[in-house]
């Protein structure tokens, strides 16, 4: 089972009001670019139509943050922040994850050292799930718990939303020392 190491302790009922609000973010539908051919046997199940979902963007959520929750967790550098949000009967497809985003963002060498945390920004609802490959089922978390997935960034993971709430989870990715 996998365990928070640490919690972001900020008024989720204020962050979750603003992402509402749109206020300092913007929420835009997610790329598919995770319809790869990594998943290409069972390719043909994941679509737009089951995995919608958008992904509220904005260069200011480092601010919303406690100042040094980045330093205590070892980023080094800049991050890129996205709130995932998953509306009931959707799900992100399954997929690995090679940073590539961040590194061309920021102009990051191949080689850098990244690291992701995985942060639910509402409690656990019935139907809410992240899955890291067949090990790992996260489910009962609050938010404001700490995963750090970095080490399963090469494992196929998906979240999932078969409930009957909105689902929003915090990524967290850019260079640390490690």
């Amino acid at each position: 089972m996998l365990n928070p190491h640490t919690k972001l302790d900020i008024d989720w009922e204020w962050f979750n009001d603003r992402l509402d609000r749109q206020d300092g973010c913007e929420r835009i539908t997610a790329p598919h670019l995770a319809l790869k051919k990594q998943i290409a046997d069972g390719e043909i199940y994941y679509n737009t139509d089951n995995c919608s979902h958008h992904v509220y963007n904005s260069d200011t959520f480092r601010d919303w943050l406690p100042t040094n929750f980045l330093i205590s967790e070892g980023y080094t550098g800049e991050v890129l922040i996205k709130v995932l949000e998953h509306p009931p009967a959707s799900f992100t497809e399954p997929h690995t994850d090679g940073y590539g985003s961040v590194k061309r963002k920021f102009g990051l060498p191949k080689e850098t050292n990244i690291k992701r945390l995985w942060i639910p920004c509402i409690d656990y609802k019935f139907g809410h799930a992240f899955f890291i490959g067949s090990e790992h089922v996260v489910i009962n978390y609050s938010a404001g718990d700490v995963y750090d997935i970095t080490p399963w960034h090469h494992t196929l993971h998906s979240g999932v939303n078969a409930g009957v709430e909105i689902r929003r989870t915090m990524t967290i990715t850019g260079p640390y020392s490690g």
